[in-house]
């Protein structure tokens, strides 16, 4: 095979790859794991969704038009932002639209930005290019979002004493709930910092091993490899923060107590957020 060709997979070939799980499955056997039937049903519900995406991808590609691609974007977005709230059990009525808002406004500009100064392809809205980039860069900015979100109101569930003395003390919702959203941020930004640093010593990113597969040359997969990442990091980092300053609008009453609609659970329980919050603010009460 000549250096720089393609590397082509057939499907007998990709059915030689599953047996790389019969030994996950038979450790998981012998120790009493009990996770079999998530890695089969995980493996399986892969298979099925990767097979029907490059089936639509197809015929997206085919048609490349500019409105269904951005409306494909958009169905994406919305579909991400509500698998991010459910896998936290936040509520998606309270923070569907704060989030969803928060996401748009930082979203729809980067892709914007990455395909006219970037790509710079004669179409920016050409399916081949908008999509699989659209698509790198809303995985990356969901799973930032998901962490920064869970942490943020999951502090404020489990440790209310520090923020009701803040208000106690006169501080508003935004000024007294400050210390969680700096430490949200931290906790979504600094790991994806610690992969930035490592990349191309320890590990080969997916997105240029599948170009170098495909025949392109080391240094242009380099290159787009290096611009994504820039792009993920960019957008993840202010899409967490935007959708952080959303949600805050509308996670306070006018007491500036953390509503209890916030959480998926919210229904109560001697542990539910009201009362937990309530709490402390009769433990800050005593203090004083």
């Amino acid at each position: 095979m000549a250096a720089g060709s393609p590397i082509g997979i057939t499907p007998l070939s990709l059915l030689w790859s599953y047996l790389l799980l019969l030994p996950p499955l038979f450790i998981s056997w012998k120790w009493g794991l009990s996770i079999n039937r998530k890695i089969l049903t995980a493996a399986v519900r892969m298979t099925v969704q990767l097979y029907l995406m490059g089936y639509y991808l197809g015929w997206i590609f085919r048609l490349n038009s500019p409105w269904l691609n951005l409306a494909w974007i958009s169905v994406m977005l919305i579909v991400a932002n509500i698998a991010s709230l459910r896998q936290r059990e936040l509520s998606f009525r309270t923070l569907f639209w704060p989030t969803t808002i928060g996401n748009i406004l930082v979203f729809f500009p980067t892709v914007g930005f990455f395909m006219l100064l970037v790509v710079q392809n004669t179409s920016p809205f050409a399916a081949q290019f908008l999509i699989p980039v659209a698509g790198m860069l809303l995985g990356n900015t969901m799973r930032g979002n998901t962490i920064a979100l869970e942490h943020f109101f999951g502090e404020l569930r489990r440790n209310p004493g520090e923020y009701t003395t803040r208000l106690l003390m006169g501080a508003t919702p935004a000024e007294a709930s400050q210390p969680y959203l700096y430490s949200a941020m931290r906790l979504t930004t600094l790991p994806h910092l610690a992969v930035m640093a490592t990349v191309g010593i320890v590990a080969m990113p997916g997105m240029m091993t599948g170009q170098m597969l495909t025949g392109a040359v080391p240094m242009k997969a380099v290159m787009y490899q290096l611009a994504l990442m820039i792009g993920v990091f960019a957008c993840r980092f202010m899409a967490a923060f935007a959708s952080l300053l959303c949600a805050r609008q509308v996670a306070f009453d006018e007491f500036g107590i953390l509503r209890p609609e916030v959480f998926y659970n919210a229904g109560g329980g001697k542990n539910g957020p009201k009362k937990q919050l309530s709490s402390g603010m009769n433990a800050s009460s005593g203090k004083k």
